[in-house]
């Protein structure tokens, strides 16, 4: 497996940062899904 090098604030400062149960809401944010009652 490849290994990443860049620290932590360089992967922060490249762009979002998505993790856990995040992703829900920044698809909603992107406007790419509605939550409703299933999220």
């Amino acid at each position: 497996m490849k290994e990443n090098k860049r620290s932590l604030s360089e992967r922060l400062n490249s762009g979002p940062v998505i993790c856990a149960e995040g992703f829900l809401f920044e698809i909603e944010k992107r406007g790419y899904m509605a939550s409703g009652e299933f999220v």
